[in-house]
């Protein structure tokens, strides 16, 4: 459901700002590499002077499963949300994700390598999981492709098993986060055969003698059943991430695609509400340990949305903004008000 567009300029009515911010919180060996004079004064003024509650650990896909009301399973259950997003019905079956990855070696371990950082077509996609769906037919095992970074696997019984999410994974050592559970052994092995057959496929023959990334492993995560529908109480939604966009179809939220910056998104919201932005430009710089690319990002994030976010707080046009930034250490979530931007006596933090 699209968020319809109003003229530039008219928004008077004060409104609820929440902030989705992934990556915000890097893994605490990331955080000693990022300059410590980095300078980001908008979002270290909204933070130092809101008032911070208490946050549950975890990574993005648990806080919006938690948001819009769904209980965890034996994972968080993200598949049959994205799945009915990319236009299949679930049904009673259990599904999890089987998105393409690549796996390269790197002293002695594989390292995962997610589809942020290389392209696939949905012909190569489909060729792909029809040669796996040729092989596990006799197990009773259905792959889907209607993504081409999102594959899907489908199973009449649910599995003994417990997954890490390939955000989590991704630029990290494979065997640090293998699914673990009764049934673990057996869909490793079952992870082993996927590689067999993928290695040599033509399809990624072509793709390295472009130069190009093959498509080496599916990795598998985010198991689950259809459960209770989704719950929103977001007036509107604005997200390029695939949970998000697919959670706010599943709750009925108007949605749409991430604008440019603050002055965007209030000259198209229509009205007072409470909105959720989802700002992922960390994510994968986080995930990779891209220190560069992370700074440079956040640089960015200051320019187009922090200083001109706490701009409209001051100024009325926003009665409040709440920061949550999910991490599996030590997520924060912080909401300030107008009032708290003259609270001067709580000196700004670092980041």
């Amino acid at each position: 459901m699209a968020i319809g567009s109003q003229h530039q300029g008219c928004y008077t009515r004060a409104m609820h700002c929440h902030l989705l911010i992934p990556g915000l919180r890097p893994p605490r060996p990331m955080r000693h590499e990022i300059d410590s004079a980095l300078r980001l004064p908008a979002l270290q003024t909204l933070l130092s002077r809101g008032e911070r509650t208490e946050a549950s650990t975890g990574d993005s896909n648990e806080w919006l499963c938690r948001t819009f009301g769904i209980a965890k399973q034996q994972d968080w259950p993200v598949t049959p949300i994205t799945l009915r997003a990319d236009g299949i019905e679930p049904g009673q079956h259990y599904w999890l994700r089987a998105d393409p990855i690549n796996l390269r070696v790197s002293r002695d371990r594989l390292i995962v390598t997610d589809s942020q950082s290389f392209a696939l077509s949905q012909t190569e996609a489909e060729t792909l999981t029809g040669i796996l769906n040729q092989h596990f037919a006799s197990d009773g095992l259905k792959f889907f492709s209607p993504s081409p970074d999102r594959w899907y696997l489908r199973l009449d019984q649910a599995p003994a098993l417990e997954t890490q999410p390939l955000g989590q994974a991704a630029g990290g050592y494979m065997d640090d986060h293998l699914p673990s559970g009764k049934d673990a052994q057996h869909w490793r092995t079952t992870i082993n055969e996927i590689q067999m057959l993928l290695h040599e496929h033509p399809v990624n023959l072509a793709r390295e003698e472009r130069g190009e990334l093959p498509i080496n492993s599916a990795w598998l995560w985010g198991g689950g059943r259809l459960a209770e529908k989704p719950r929103s109480h977001f007036a509107a939604i604005w997200a390029n991430d695939a949970l998000a966009r697919a959670f706010s179809q599943a709750s009925n939220t108007p949605c749409a695609t991430l604008p440019e910056n603050t002055y965007a998104w209030l000259g198209a919201s229509k009205n007072s509400g409470t909105s959720l932005i989802v700002l992922d430009q960390l994510d994968s710089p986080c995930h990779y340990g891209d220190v560069h690319a992370w700074t440079a990002a956040a640089q960015d994030m200051e320019r187009a949305w922090f200083a001109p976010l706490k701009q409209a707080l001051a100024k009325g046009q926003l009665e409040s903004i709440t920061l949550h930034a999910p991490c599996a250490q030590d997520a924060i979530e912080v909401q300030v008000d107008r009032k708290n931007l003259w609270k001067i006596w709580r000196r700004r933090k670092s980041w």
